[in-house]
């Protein structure tokens, strides 16, 4: 590695930390970060004069601010969207929306023995309408959620599959960062066309990938999924959540959905 693969390393480092703000704090705390920021580079520039180092400030400065111009309002609709679900949690509303799984549904696997019942999924909210009580709004941004079903609901979510588009109705309520939507009503949206042969072939080798590493132990099993086909079922939650510390958790599904990709197309 040389000296100058390293350049743009401390204005991405800036970018990620303004963003990793951003969706944990609002986006005022990212905007915030981004003054000090700014302000931090000024007197940098200031102590240090006119010369080689103020202009390698510059420019890291200028690339931190064409990134902000874009961050900010995706940070923005992020917080929106995540604004109108938190009043549906405080108020007791009932919420109407689309959601993306991105996790087959499973039984939950930590918590009292009493809360294990029912389904669980992984899902994205769709960007677009919604439907919060009484008020039809527009979700102006995709935000994870956890969707949880019991009864009929839960034999709904039971013929859901990662990546089916879904629509959903329930009561939403907020646990620390995480949104949880306990829903009564569950439609599957049918793909069509080209779109539903590919989320079939998709289903099909998750299939065959999940009986070829049913020898494996659960966690290794898992880590192979994850790597071919984006499936990470069954990965332990201690596991998981070490994965997630040393970032490279989406890396395995990024890897699993390229290779399934390229072998839904030949």
């Amino acid at each position: 590695m040389k000296r100058s693969d390293l350049r743009l390393l401390p204005a991405a480092t800036s970018i990620w930390v303004l963003a990793v703000l951003g969706v944990t704090a609002g986006t005022a705390a990212a905007v915030a970060g981004g003054a000090v920021l700014v302000a931090l580079a000024l007197t940098a520039v200031t102590l240090a004069g006119p010369g080689r180092a103020a202009h390698g400030i510059f420019a890291h400065l200028g690339i931190v601010v064409l990134a902000g111009a874009l961050l900010f309002p995706a940070l923005q609709r992020h917080g929106q969207t995540d604004a109108a679900l938190e009043d549906a949690a405080a108020e007791g509303l009932i919420v109407a929306l689309t959601v993306t799984a991105t996790s087959d549904p499973a039984a939950p696997r930590s918590g009292p023995e009493w809360s294990r019942s029912g389904l669980q999924m992984r899902a994205r909210t769709v960007r677009g309408a919604a439907r919060i009580g009484r008020e039809h709004i527009e979700l102006p941004a995709s935000l994870p959620l956890l969707v949880r079903a019991d009864g009929g609901a839960a034999e709904g979510l039971s013929r859901v599959r990662d990546a089916d588009t879904v629509h959903l109705r329930g009561a939403v309520s907020i646990s620390g960062s995480l949104i949880i939507l306990r829903t009564t009503e569950v439609r599957p949206v049918p793909p069509a066309g080209a779109a539903g042969s590919l989320r079939s072939a998709r289903h099909t080798l998750r299939a065959e990938a999940r009986a070829t590493t049913a020898h494996l132990p659960a966690d290794e099993a898992a880590l192979v999924r994850g790597m071919t086909s984006g499936d990470t079922s069954g990965l332990g939650e201690e596991t998981e959540e070490i994965m997630r510390r040393a970032g490279i958790a989406h890396l395995v599904a990024v890897s699993g959905e390229t290779s399934l990709n390229r072998g839904g197309c030949a």
